[in-house]
Order: C-alpha cells, then structure tokens, then sequence
C-alpha cells in the first residue's frame, strides 16, 4: 500500500488498531473521529464522587493481543496487571470471600482457592473443582457445543443453584454478557480455559489507572517506532475539574452539540520511510 492515501472514520480501539495496522502497511492516514476523545466505547463518566467505567478498562494478562496493542501505543504501564489474581467477592454485612491463584501450574492453581470458598459448602466445593477439570477437557473448536447451554451443562455435572450463582456467574456475566443459563457451552469453554484453566498466570487481571473520558489525544514519540508512524495517538488523562459532577439538562445538551459540532478530531500518520 505505498503511498496509498487512506482515511479511517472513527476513533475508537478498532479505528486506531487499523490505522496503525495500514500505516504500517505503508499508507498515508488519517483518523476522524467526531468527539473531543478518542476511544470510542471504551471511556468513563463521573458520577457525583464515583467514576463508573465502560468498555475496556479492565484485562487479563491472557489479552495478548490488546495487552500488544497497548505496548504499540506505549500506554501499557497505565494498564498495571497484579502478581497473582486474587478477587474478593463483596458481600452485604459480611467478610469477602477471596477468589486467588496459587503459585502452582495450571490447574492446580485454583484447588486450594475453591476448597477454601466460603460461599459454598464442602461437597459443592469438590464437585466445582470436579466441573472445573471436566471443563478443561472440552474442546473450544468443537462446534456442536454450541447446542448446549454452560448452565445445562453446569447441571449435568452437579453444580447446585448456589454454585452457579456464587461462583460460575462471576465469571459467565461480565465476560459472556449473559448468565450460565443463557449463554453458549462453546463461548464458555473458551473463556474458562483460555483465562482461567490452561495456564496459570492467564487469569491475572489489569485494570486501568486513566479515566477514558477525560483524555484527549496526544501525540506519543514512543509510538512512532513501534507502528512505524510519523505521528500517532495516545490518550493522556486531563487534570480533574473541580465543578460539580452535574450540570442542569440544558448545559449539558449545549455540551453534547459543542462536542458534535467541533467534529475535528483528528490524527495524520505518515509511514517513515
């Protein structure tokens, strides 16, 4: 593609992975995106003193390929992943139960955290660690279990309703967007062995330390030598206003069509020769 000229409408992950992946290709792009930010879904809003995150805030170390592509844009170090997992499940009025890995291989790294979770009594505990094994000897190629529901599936190797509440719909919601009952046996499958059963340190997670919505594109120097770009696009978080978290419905409207209007964000990469 020398010296192709291309244009990429959209700034959010898929916009910009493809204008890297075309500059280094050898084309001329440009990036428009109509908002002030970049990052499309992937951003947060302020709610009085909390901020609630969408998209991509949170990863596994088993994300390669976003984890690489984070190192391109050279953000990785604001997507800090901790040693080992270690999840504490909130209760109401009660002590969290921990979620860990031991420092063991795969998969006897979960064994003790499971035989040791509180929210289930000792025979569902054996018998999630039975499920567990029998659940890593399924193969994600496997088409025909996509026929099956995980939550059938769950029941037919004795996982009890609390199981399946308390430990399995942990994972199954945020990942599958849908509950055990709902979601596909082969989607499962590879979620649980690719982040959680294959290898051990798979199921560290990351979390974001910026905040997606109060950032504005910069140019990264760091970037342009991996991607092979003259100039490309980071996201760099703003200082934290002072005003209130809530502005009345009209100033808000007045803000969204600001931000509409401005319709210029944009990014030039040039591949280097």
């Amino acid at each position: 593609m020398n010296g192709a000229r291309v244009a990429v409408v959209g700034g959010g992950l898929a916009g910009i992975a493809a204008a890297l992946e075309l500059a280094d290709a050898g084309a001329t792009v440009t990036l428009f995106e109509a908002r002030a930010r970049l990052g499309g879904a992937t951003y947060s809003v302020r709610r009085k003193d909390h901020w609630i995150d969408n998209g991509q805030h949170v990863l596994l170390r088993c994300c390669t390929a976003y984890r690489s592509f984070l190192t391109r844009l050279g953000v990785e170090q604001l997507v800090p992943i901790q040693p080992r997992l270690r999840i504490p499940v909130l209760r109401e009025d009660k002590p969290p139960a921990f979620l860990r890995r031991a420092p063991l291989p795969a998969p006897l790294h979960l064994v003790p955290t499971l035989l040791r979770y509180s929210l289930l009594g000792p025979r569902e505990r054996v018998s999630a660690l039975r499920a567990a094994a029998a659940l890593r000897k399924l193969d994600p190629a496997d088409q025909t279990l996509d026929l099956q529901t995980f939550g059938g599936w769950l029941r037919a190797h004795g996982q009890s309703d609390a199981a399946v509440a308390e430990l399995w719909n942990l994972i199954t919601l945020p990942t599958l967007n849908l509950p055990a009952s709902e979601g596909s046996l082969l989607l499962a499958t590879m979620v649980f062995r690719t982040g959680l059963l294959d290898a051990a340190d798979a199921c560290d997670i990351g979390v974001s330390s910026a905040r997606g919505s109060s950032t504005r594109p910069t140019r990264a120097t760091s970037a342009s030598r991996p991607c092979r770009c003259s100039s490309c696009m980071v996201t760099r978080p703003r200082p934290r206003s002072s005003k209130p978290a809530y502005a009345s419905r009209s100033a808000r409207r007045c803000a969204a069509r600001r931000d509409e209007r401005s319709c210029s964000t944009k990014m030039r990469t040039t591949p280097t020769p």
